[in-house]
């Protein structure tokens, strides 16, 4: 092989090895900004699957709520709670009576944590998530306030009983009011509190 000197243009075969040479940089190049488009769409689809999982999980807890509500023993009066533990186990009866099968996983934080609080007459459950959500708007009319919120914190999932004529009272609420977290590991078989 011969060796390139100044003064002297290189031979044919040196010029193809430095065009094939550029082309492999240039492959290794894209190859490497596809991968990295890659990773980002697909964080970006797995943020949108967790949201979907969040707006279930709270439509579920919502649920519970009322069904705590309406499911008020015969000669008592209906009410609300501020502890999930109720809504896994009721206290109200002697024999399990269960609203929510069990504490579901925060699919933003990855946690069984969620705060249950106090909302105008009514209980609301909320991540514990400050991430930003990429879902800025087109929530249905029962969560429209969603739209424009800056945290999934700030997404909150309310239950509101209705109000009895001629009674504006809110509703009652047991346990202490205010905010609450819950963290907690979901029934199972293998877990003592599973009947």
């Amino acid at each position: 092989m011969k060796c390139w000197r100044a003064g002297r243009s290189p031979s044919k075969t040196q010029r193809q090895h430095g065009i094939v040479l550029l082309a492999l940089m240039i492959l290794l190049a894209l190859g490497g900004l596809s991968a990295m488009i890659a990773i980002d769409v697909w964080q970006v689809s797995r943020q949108r699957e967790r949201e979907q999982n969040l707006l279930f999980i709270g439509a579920q807890m919502t649920k519970a709520l009322e069904h705590y509500y309406y499911s008020a023993p015969a000669g008592q009066p209906r009410l609300l709670t501020s502890s999930m533990g109720d809504l896994l186990q009721d206290p109200r009866y002697q024999v399990p009576v269960r609203h929510l099968r069990r504490i579901y996983m925060d699919p933003m934080t990855g946690e069984n944590a969620w705060v249950i609080e106090r909302v105008g007459r009514g209980m609301g459950v909320h991540s514990l998530s400050e991430a930003e959500p990429l879902k800025q708007a087109g929530f249905n009319s029962a969560l429209s306030t969603f739209n424009g919120k800056k945290r999934y914190s700030e997404w909150v999932f309310v239950y509101t009983p209705p109000l009895i004529a001629g009674n504006v009272q809110s509703a009652p609420v047991i346990n202490q009011p205010g905010p609450s977290v819950l963290k907690s590991t979901p029934l199972s078989k293998g877990n003592p509190s599973w009947r």
